[in-house]
């Protein structure tokens, strides 16, 4: 997909004489329908005006737009060039006066435009002649004539929350590694994090930590129903692997197929803000690495 993919010349506006960024993203919600048209529409312009969207300066002139919304189903964009300079407040950086602005909308989280895109558009935008011919430009076919721009690759990377699955089971230090077992084995749980009071991962403990604590019992001739007291049992704080590598959702899927495949892992806890949220396993990583079109897992 090039930018020249995800542009229409009704998603291209001209010499606007709108006076603010929010004027501009105004008129190319609507007017290129960005949304569906109707009420979607009216919906977007909403969400763009109250500031959802990140901008970066992508040039001496130039800002991109990034949002994520619902509203689209894929990566779509627009481009305006306003007929004089706006000042506008760009991400990590003072104001600037700016005629362009590349809007992007995906249904994905703007980190997955950071790493390839935004720095794309930028190189392309180094070329001030580029910059120069757009603000000059007067109808559509004179931008999609600067393939500079135009032909720029866009592939939006994948990250570990592409590949998350939520968390339905976790256990606390001081559960009865039976009751464990008969978690794992009744709902066919390959591991299960334990927790502490907020929520923060304190350990893991995965199918191989729990046949480790059986083997001696079936060593000793023990069976169902001849154990020792439940106070005599193992809890979970005794038998979790407290080494754990865990990742974040905003990181590469890449980096947490690396770390699955050089620390032979089935699987890798994901945590936001130091709180657990779920796992990333081989399947799904391997499904949607093959086929980056494949949907969310369930």
């Amino acid at each position: 997909m090039r930018v020249s993919d995800i542009l229409s010349d009704d998603r291209i506006v001209l010499q606007t004489e709108g006076r603010s960024l929010e004027d501009v993203l105004t008129t190319l919600a609507t007017e290129g329908s960005m949304a569906g048209g109707g009420d979607r529409d009216q919906r977007l312009v909403a969400e763009l005006v109250s500031g959802v969207g990140e901008v970066f300066r992508v040039g001496e002139e130039t800002v991109l737009v990034a949002a994520q919304t619902e509203l689209v189903d894929e990566l779509c964009g627009a481009l305006a060039v306003a007929a004089e300079p706006i000042e506008i407040a760009v991400q990590g950086a003072a104001p600037a006066a700016c005629r362009v602005i590349l809007l992007l909308l995906t249904p994905r989280r703007v980190a997955t435009l950071r790493d390839q895109i935004i720095p794309a558009i930028t190189r392309a935008l180094r070329d001030r002649k580029l910059e120069d011919q757009l603000t000059g430009a007067t109808r559509p076919e004179q931008a999609f004539a600067l393939t500079n721009l135009m032909s720029v690759e866009l592939q939006e990377h994948l990250l570990v929350e592409d590949a998350l699955i939520s968390l339905n089971y976790r256990v606390y230090p001081d559960t009865p590694l039976p009751e464990i077992i008969d978690l794992m084995v009744r709902r066919e749980v390959r591991a299960v994090p334990v927790v502490g009071e907020n929520y923060e991962v304190l350990g893991i403990i995965t199918a191989g930590d729990a046949i480790k604590h059986l083997l001696p019992r079936f060593r000793l001739g023990e069976v169902e129903g001849t154990v020792a007291d439940a106070a005599e049992e193992p809890t979970a704080r005794d038998v979790m692997s407290r080494t754990i590598m865990c990742v974040s959702e905003d990181q590469s899927l890449l980096e947490a197929a690396n770390i699955l495949v050089n620390r032979d892992l089935e699987q890798i806890p994901v945590v936001r803000e130091g709180e657990l949220v779920g796992f990333v396993n081989r399947e799904v990583v391997l499904r949607l690495l093959s086929h980056p079109e494949s949907s969310m897992p369930d």
